[in-house]
This record gives structure tokens, C-alpha cells and sequence, in this order.
């Protein structure tokens, strides 16, 4: 029990009084002593119900903070409302609880509860017990925040990432928590910009976005450019330059004995056929990638075989909309290899000023991307992908075939290597901008050079995250998440 100076006071007076022998200060005292005692009583009543108020409050505090943090139904975070109350609250503590209340907010969870504590000497003018209340108000609150997720697409992504869910599912679960914590129950949150790049070996920036290209000579066959483009050269690929001073190529995997499609045949998109008889009688005879008149095509062209082999969904340029980042997060498939630095890149072009007028939708309309020193506005990046730089020769890419050599090589362990390379350059060229870059390993596959690369790549040490289950990907959203999104008690 805390000390009371007052009780000290008034317990040492009447000892004094007690030891008076005169009869009219004995008289009064017994007369007065009743009274006394009450006041006494009241006193130290009144002192255990502040302290039982007191640790309601804390206790509502840290279950606020716990709610404020967290995405999900109301019921969800009522549950966890109420389990870390407990934890901070015990039964073993002075006071016993009750009505313990989360009410949401548009931007705010308020929670709140009552307590009853029995009373010691006020029991003596029939109160047998105070009653206190507390409330705690969190309110969510985020700095203004052009935010792009990097998530690897790679076809090494269908691999299970334990029990029944593939790692591109864990990756969908985790990316859309993130998002539903930085939004909690709003549909849109002021000064807040989100944007999805999906990258395997090449980046889709969306048939929409057809201006960005250069003239477009090539035999599409029954289909058409699905979105994808190949690598500036001239060391291009690794600027922020935007379309107005150095054009795209788009991509297409051309018909070819190199690359296979969903049949096991290499990507042969248009053959012809001929007979002819003999002895035996008539064969027919099919010519690959003859491109004369007559021609016909394996069927379907898609992103599988064709001219946008491997060509991954499209990204999501940057919007205020929760449900169209959570719509294009789960549309994400995975196919093809894997090009860190494609997905990079083109983040690093999502976020650069230089590109303000050049991204159509709700970024042309809203001057995005804003200045790198812009007032209260943070630029970040979250790249998560599960395993390493790997051209390997089967696959046509972002920067053709390994066999062109576009990469000063045709070999592809020195190709990883260069990948490499731009990868960390990249990263301390955007990092030079202020631009936070977090990264996160999925999966135990990776191995130690690319894992380095990462860690080197994140903005602190803590801005890395090693993440070998599905678990520790979902803590590692969840983390970043929280980390964006500041929380306040408001009273």
C-alpha cells in the first residue's frame, strides 16, 4: 500500500487526543472517533481506487496500441483488445474489471472498462465497494507515404512455403495485411500512396502505358504487346530517366528453337507445313519460325509461349484506393526467373520526380511522384523476393536471350554476378534520395551472396528480414507495417 502523509497526520492527532485526560476532550473524541475513523477510511479507499484507475489505464493503453496495430474484422480486434488487457491486467491485480469495450473509429479505436474495488472502512457508512472508469483513444495516423512493394512473381514462387500454402499465397496473405494495417478500416487515407511492381525477369508497366515505347515493328502474330518491355541500354537500365529522353523496347520473346512453352516444345510460336511422298507414301513435314505466308500458330500465345513469354501481370501505379492495391496484389501469378533489379528499377521510377507527369491515372492527376524533400512525405520501398539473380539460358528476358550478350557476357554465373552488381548499385543510388528501402528473404533457399546483398541493400540492419516461414513473412510485413503507421493516444 502507498504511503499517505494525511492519514499519517490524522492518525498521530488522535493519539493526541486519545492521551488527553481531561473529560471534555475524552467526551468529544468518543463522541467524534465514528467520524474519524470514516474520514480515514475514505482516505485510504479513495488512494486504492486512484491506483486501481491507474493500472486500468495502463493496461487500456497497451490493449489500445495492440488493436491499433492490427488488420482484420472488428471481432478480431476485439479479441485482441481483450487478450492483452488480460495479460496487462491479471485477475491477481487490486480490482476486478469489467465491461472492457473497442469501439472503431474512422481513423481511431477507443477502448474502455470499468473496475470495481472492494472498500476497507467506508464499509462503516455502508459503501462497500468504489467503482472506476478509464478510457484510452488510439488514433492511426500516417505520414504522408508514397510506398512501392517490389514482390517477386518468379515461377520459384508456386514452390511450397510449408504445408498447403505456396509461397506466392504466404506472400499475398502477408503484402495484404500490410496494406489493411495502413488502412485499418478506411477505404483511402489522406497524403498516402501505394504502388505494386511484380517482377520476375521483366516488368509490366501495362498496356496503358504504350506511349513510353518506341516504334513497334515486330510480328505479333494472332496477339498483341502484353505489357512488358526490355531493358534500356547504354547503361540505361539503370537510370530513373524517364520515356522523353530515352524510349522502351517492348518485349518480345521472338519465335524461336530457344525458348520452351507450357508443352515442353521450345517457344516455336509459328510454323508452317509441307508434304511430301515418296516411296512410303505422304508425310508431313512441319517448318518452325518460317514466317512466310500461311502460317500457323501454336495455340494459345500467352504469357507462357509466344511473344510475351513470361511477361508477368502489370503493375499498379500508385493510388489512394485500398481495395485496388489489394486487387492486384491478388492477382499476382508466378512464372519465370529471377531479376532483382528489374523489379528495383522500375520502383525507382515509380517514386522519382522525374517521372511527375508521365504515370496517367490518379498520379498525373495529383502532381505524383512529389519531390524527393517534400514536407511530411516519406518515399519507401519494401522488396521481398525468395531467391537469387539467376539468366539462365532457356528463358528469354528483360535482356533478351543470354546468348545475345547484352549483359558483356554469355555466360550465366557471370551474368548473376553483374545482376548483383546492379542490384547494390541500385540500391545506394536510391538510398542517396532518401528513399527507405526495407528487404525481406523468404524461404531458407537463398543463398549467402544474395542474402548479403540484401542486408547491404536494406536502409538499416533492422530494415532486413530473414524470413524462412510463412510466419516470420507475416511478422515481417506486420513489423514494416507498424513501423509506417504511427499510433497516438489522443488522451
Amino acid at each position: 500500500m502507498l504511503k499517505n502523509k494525511k492519514l499519517d497526520v490524522l492518525l498521530s492527532q488522535m493519539r493526541e487526543w486519545a492521551a488527553d485526560s481531561s473529560g471534555s476532550i475524552a467526551f468529544v473524541f468518543a463522541l467524534s472517533l465514528p467520524m474519524i475513523i470514516a474520514a480515514a477510511g475514505l482516505t485510504v479507499d479513495l488512494s486504492q481506487a486512484y491506483n486501481v484507475k491507474e493500472r486500468l489505464g495502463a493496461a487500456l493503453d497497451k490493449a489500445a496500441l495492440a488493436a491499433g496495430s492490427t488488420d482484420g474484422t472488428e471481432s478480431d480486434i476485439d479479441d485482441r483488445v481483450q487478450a492483452f488487457f488480460a495479460a496487462n491486467y491479471p485477475e491477481e491485480k487490486l480490482g476486478t474489471p469489467y465491461d472492457v469495450t473497442t469501439t472503431l473509429g474512422d481513423s481511431t479505436v477507443t477502448v474502455s472498462a470499468h473496475a470495481r474495488v472492494n472498500t476497507s472502512f467506508m464499509k462503516i457508512l455502508g459503501q462497500d465497494s468504489i467503482d472506476v472508469y478509464a478510457q484510452t483513444t488510439v488514433k492511426r495516423e500516417v505520414a504522408g507515404l508514397e510506398l512501392v512493394l517490389v514482390m517477386d512473381n518468379t515461377g520459384s514462387m508456386a514452390q511450397s512455403a510449408g504445408g498447403s500454402v505456396s509461397k506466392i499465397e504466404a506472400a499475398k496473405n502477408a503484402a495484404t495485411s500490410l496494406v489493411n494495417i495502413l488502412y485499418g478500416p478506411s477505404s483511402n487515407v489522406p497524403k498516402m500512396w501505394i504502388s505494386l511492381v511484380p517482377f520476375s525477369q521483366d516488368v509490366n508497366i501495362g498496356t496503358q502505358n504504350s506511349a513510353f515505347l518506341s516504334g513497334d515493328s515486330n510480328d505479333w502474330g494472332p496477339t498483341s504487346w502484353g505489357g512488358c518491355v526490355e531493358m534500356r541500354g547504354s547503361g540505361m537500365d539503370m537510370t530513373d530517366d524517364p520515356p522523353s529522353t530515352g524510349a522502351f523496347t517492348p518485349y518480345y520473346a521472338a519465335c524461336s528453337t530457344s525458348e520452351y512453352n507450357n508443352n515442353g516444345q521450345k517457344n516455336q510460336w509459328w510454323w508452317t507445313t509441307y508434304t511430301t511422298t515418296g516411296w512410303h507414301g505422304t508425310t508431313t513435314h512441319y517448318s518452325y519460325c518460317s514466317g512466310s505466308s500461311g502460317v500457323n500458330y501454336l495455340s494459345p500465345l500467352d504469357t507462357d509461349q509466344g511473344p510475351n513469354a513470361y511477361c508477368v501481370q502489370p503493375l499498379t501505379q500508385m493510388t489512394q484506393d485500398k481495395q485496388t492495391i489489394l486487387d492486384g496484389i491478388d492477382s499476382m501469378e508466378p512464372k519465370g526467373s529471377t531479376f532483382v533489379n528489374s523489379g528495383l528499377v522500375w520502383a525507382w521510377r515509380m517514386l522519382s520526380p522525374r517521372w511527375r507527369g508521365t504515370w496517367g491515372g490518379d498520379m498525373l492527376a495529383n502532381d505524383l511522384p512529389l519531390d524527393y524533400d517534400s514536407p511530411a512525405m516519406n518515399k519507401v520501398v519494401i522488396l521481398m523476393t525468395d531467391g537469387d539473380n539467376s539468366f539462365g539460358g532457356s528463358d528469354y528476358t528483360a535482356y533478351g536471350d543470354l546468348n545475345e550478350g547484352r549483359l558483356g557476357t554469355t555466360y550465366s554465373s557471370t551474368a548473376n554476378s553483374i545482376l548483383n552488381d546492379k542490384v547494390a548499385s541500385l540500391c545506394n543510388t536510391m538510398k542517396s534520395h532518401d528513399i527507405t528501402i526495407y528487404t525481406i528473404a523468404l524461404g531458407s533457399n537463398i543463398n549467402t551472396t544474395s542474402a548479403d546483398m540484401l542486408q547491404t541493400c536494406a536502409s538499416k540492419s533492422t530494415y532486413y528480414f530473414a524470413s524462412p516461414t510463412t510466419d516470420d513473412l507475416q511478422g515481417a510485413f506486420e513489423t514494416i507495417a507498424n513501423q509506417l503507421n504511427s499510433l497516438h493516444i489522443t488522451n
